[in-house]
């Protein structure tokens, strides 16, 4: 499997997210932004496709406040496949207490 243009400048050292349509870089390295720079330039269309389409596959408490986990979500939230708990996701999420005591019996950790 070939690595997403995502995953290859992150490895750069910075971490890009999408942020109203727009890209937002942020360096985790001295001087990786300088260098990682010209590849997110010449990718921002595809790195804009990728974030977006990433974004509507992750974890996220619907308007009836119950937790919904899309099973083409990665595989790191199948928590019924091995992957994180429910409790990790939640606290990525950084849910409210009355939603964390739904879903987990471990004492509200925010």
């Amino acid at each position: 499997m070939r690595n997403s243009i995502l995953s290859t400048i992150e490895s750069m050292g910075v971490r890009v997210r999408l942020h109203q349509g727009k890209l937002q870089v942020r360096e985790l390295q001295p001087g990786a932004k300088l260098r990682a720079w010209p590849e997110i330039i010449r990718y921002s269309n595809e790195l804009k496709t990728e974030l977006a389409q990433s974004a509507n596959r992750l974890p996220y408490i619907d308007k009836h406040k119950n937790l919904v986990i899309p099973f083409n979500s990665p595989e790191k939230y199948h928590w019924w496949a091995g992957g994180q708990s429910i409790s990790e996701t939640l606290m990525e999420l950084r849910v409210p207490k009355n939603i964390w005591s739904r879903y987990s019996a471990l004492p509200y950790p925010l």
